[in-house]
């Protein structure tokens, strides 16, 4: 995600509609960045050190994802 980007890029757009999961690493600045990626599948992640209260609510810090082919 570029620094400071007001939206999604339009090819990770692209790019989500193809995703089984989407996984965020934290720092998601805004509750709004969730319901974004939201609108593409499922969302799974962490917080991050400037997260606030809201994200806090939402998600752990650590998560742990079992991947099975």
């Amino acid at each position: 995600m570029p620094n400071r980007a007001k939206k999604l890029p339009e090819q990770l757009k692209e790019d989500l509609k193809q995703a089984d999961l989407i996984i965020h690493a934290g720092d998601w600045q805004t509750e709004e960045v969730y319901h974004e990626l939201a609108r593409y599948g499922e969302v799974q992640g962490v917080i991050g050190n400037v997260d606030g209260p809201n994200i806090q609510e939402r998600f752990l810090e650590k998560l742990i994802i079992e991947y099975c082919t």
